[in-house]
């Protein structure tokens, strides 16, 4: 089921939104859907591992968009954090 949402954008957002749809045949919501749905979920290891090592914190936005830790990488990241 849709749901209607009103924006409120810089029109040159706009306009951008626009021309990338016209020449990829799609709509403004469904690029804005597809957009919303290939966000990266917060992984709760990575937050616990800045809860525990506040350092890190400035570095997290590095972390946004980048595939959450596996397992391996959340020891190495203990053990020599």
């Amino acid at each position: 089921m849709n749901t209607k949402l009103t924006l409120s954008l810089p029109a040159e957002v706009v306009t951008k939104a626009k021309r990338y749809v016209r020449r990829h045949g799609t709509s403004v919501s469904a690029l804005l859907a597809k957009t919303i749905r290939e966000l990266p979920e917060e992984d709760p290891r990575v937050r616990e591992i800045l809860k525990r090592e506040p350092r890190w914190a400035k570095f997290s936005s590095l972390l946004k968009g980048a595939k959450p830790f596996d397992e391996r990488s959340a020891r190495i990241l203990r053990k020599y954090g």
